[in-house]
């Protein structure tokens, strides 16, 4: 047993070798930040928006190296989950992207973008031959965004050029933060 273990490392140590998984690990879609969002290990997804934009990064840095993008991407929300706005702005830089709430989209599955100025903020893509052309919201609910001067801050803050379609499906907003639903 103990042969084959050093057969198949030195194997695995073979130049060739290694740069078939420097390759693979360089041109790969990201999602190294996405985490188990219930017990029961069935469900994978995002509880914070600084790691979904961490993911989004990470997917441009890769293209911008010559990676192939995806034709879509699929940032899950993790269900029952209050996002805080406050510190973190959510910033879709990948076209095509997806941002859904729980596996199904359903708004009883409770993803909550909270607080802050401004929550998505919306601007063209940094990488020329990869605009920034759709982007969708499913069942997701934008709660509480305020500024220092009045009750209402700007939920999503679109500078994008007039080629980026943004759909809402079944989302809400909610002015109030009052009107979080008791079970977060």
């Amino acid at each position: 047993m103990r042969s084959r273990r050093r057969e198949h490392y030195r194997l695995m140590m073979r130049p060739e070798a290694i740069l078939v998984l420097v390759l693979y690990l360089f041109f790969a879609p990201v999602a190294a930040q996405k985490q188990l969002c219930q017990e029961d290990g069935t469900l994978v997804g995002y509880k914070t928006l600084e790691a979904i934009n961490n993911d989004m990064q990470a997917e441009l840095q890769r293209i911008s190296s010559g990676g192939q993008p995806e034709e879509l991407y699929e940032f899950v929300f993790c269900p029952e989950t209050v996002f805080d706005a406050n510190s973190v702005v959510l910033e879709p830089v990948l076209s095509g992207s997806t941002f859904i709430c729980g596996s199904d989209g359903d708004p009883g599955n409770n993803c909550i973008i909270l607080g802050g100025d401004e929550q998505v903020r919306i601007v063209d893509s940094s990488l020329p031959n990869f605009p920034l052309v759709q982007l969708n919201f499913v069942g997701v609910t934008f709660a509480g965004f305020t500024t220092n001067d009045s009750d209402t801050g700007t939920s999503i803050a679109a500078f994008a050029s007039s080629t980026t379609t943004v759909s809402f499906v079944d989302v809400t907003w909610t002015v109030s933060s009052l009107v979080i639903p008791s079970s977060l």
